[in-house]
This record gives C-alpha cells, structure tokens and sequence, in this order.
C-alpha cells in the first residue's frame, strides 16, 4: 500500500507504512526497497541511496535486484555522482531480466558526463528494448517525480545522449 500511495505522489501516506513494514520485518529487502524507493521519488536521494543499499544486501539474488540498483543510480544521478550512477546502471542492465529503465538512466548518465560514443551506445541498447522510446515518452515517464529539476536535467542529458524528441 505505501509503494502505491509513493507512485501517486502521496508521500505523507507512503512513509509511514513503507517505515512500519521495514519495522516489521527488517531483513525483507523489498520493505527497504519500497521505503527507498519512495524517498527517492519524494526528492531525497541521500536517505535513498542507504536504504537501497541495504535491500542489495538483504538479497542478493533479488529478482528485482535491477530495480535496486536502478533506483540507486537515479538518486546518484541527481547528487551529481555520476561515476557511482554509471557503475550502479551498468550493474542493473547486466542482470538478465532488466528493463529498458537500465539502459535509459546509463544513457542519461553518460550524456551528463559528455562520453557521447558511450552515451550513443547506451541509447542503441535502450532502442533495441522499446524501439518507439522517446524524449517525449521519457517526460511522460518521470511525471510521478517530486524533483522537476532532476527530471529537466536528466531529460536534457538524454537529448545530449542522442535520443530522439
């Protein structure tokens, strides 16, 4: 229920019931994914940055690991550790079972970081995934988050990146 309350932007009722799960059982890594999840979507990747951590830890071999390290790289992004995002990116679109999202936050990174050959690249593996995908589709894709300025810059480190209005 708090990962729901998080995805509509309803931060004041996410928390609390994302904190009491972690309570509740505090080796259940998607409890501190959601939780970190959710501060991350609320624009405070510091603290979820720690809590992602620990859902790594608790799980390994989580099938939702991408989603983890994904996040993670996210909220590196936006403290403007670009090194640590593209490590954490990197990681997420290795695993078997990622999505687009690894390709297109790597790329984003990489367009950040002005390493256009491998931002280019990084856009090709994301195209191959969702061949339609778009800058308009990725402004779509980010209406869920607090931090406006995250988003415009991530967006304009995709333009740099090369992917497509």
């Amino acid at each position: 229920l708090g990962r729901v309350h998080a995805l509509r932007r309803q931060f004041d009722l996410a928390m609390p019931r994302l904190e009491a799960a972690v309570g509740l059982n505090p080796s259940h890594a998607q409890a501190f994914f959601g939780l970190g999840q959710s501060l991350w979507y609320a624009g405070r990747p510091k603290e979820a940055i720690r809590l992602l951590d620990t859902a790594i830890d608790l799980s390994p071999h989580d099938p939702h690991r991408w989603s983890f390290l994904h996040d993670q790289s996210e909220a590196y992004f936006a403290l403007g550790r670009l090194a640590d995002a593209e490590r954490s990116a990197l990681a997420a679109a290795s695993l078997p079972n990622a999505t687009h999202w690894p390709w297109l936050t790597l790329a984003a990174v990489l367009g950040e970081a002005n390493k256009r050959e491998k931002a280019s690249e990084a856009v090709n593996q994301l195209l191959l995934r969702r061949p339609a995908y778009s800058l308009h589709t990725a402004q779509h894709e980010f209406g869920h988050f607090s931090d406006k300025t995250f988003v415009a810059r991530y967006l304009e480190a995709l333009k740099i990146a090369g992917l497509k209005p």
